[in-house]
């Protein structure tokens, strides 16, 4: 199907990751993989999650023995019925997930109500994405760069677009790290 991607001239100012550092800084659990919660928790910790008693904001992480919460604000799970990719952290908490060990090998992923810390829905598998990804310089692209090829670009108003562009970038507090107008 088509896909239409509204975005905001400061948006595209903005790089993104790109999609093999995506890849490379991503985390794959899946039940029956043997890994150790400490390896979990210590690739939380070096991506750039908080570790907290309790989760409850994107990017937190809690660990109690076998037992680890994450509340990513990006993964791809894989439940029974197929893939299932989310991408924004909601406020019911469908992005909260249980990782429960067995010793070294995950035993099950669930998905946690935040409200009630009880667990809910079996997940097969979760890739959760880290939330420094694409932050060196060489990891980063302007997003009308991944685009396919036959991608079609509408501007409206390319004149007060350039206009805001060049607004933005002068009040950003460190602008050579943005794209200029020129640039999209």
């Amino acid at each position: 199907g088509k896909l239409i991607v509204p975005a905001s001239v400061q948006s595209l100012c903005q790089p993104i990751p790109k999609p093999d550092a995506i890849e490379k800084g991503s985390l794959s659990l899946e039940v029956e993989r043997d890994v150790s919660p400490e390896t979990v928790a210590q690739w939380l910790v070096d991506n750039g999650f908080e570790r907290t008693e309790r989760v409850d904001l994107p990017g937190q992480f809690a660990r109690r023995g076998g037992i680890v919460d994450i509340y990513a604000p990006l993964a791809i799970k894989t439940q029974d019925s197929g893939p299932k990719t989310r991408d924004q952290g909601s406020e019911s908490g469908a992005e909260a997930v249980r990782i429960e060990f067995f010793g070294d090998t995950v035993e099950s992923i669930r998905e946690i109500d935040l409200d009630t810390q009880r667990s809910s829905q079996q997940i097969a598998s979760i890739k959760i994405i880290s939330a420094v990804s694409g932050t060196e310089a060489r990891q980063r692209e302007l997003l009308v760069n991944i685009l396919p090829e036959d991608a079609i670009i509408v501007f409206e108003e390319p004149g007060e677009i350039e206009e805001v562009a060049k607004v933005f970038l002068d009040r950003a507090e460190d602008a050579s790290r943005l794209y200029r107008w020129s640039d999209i």
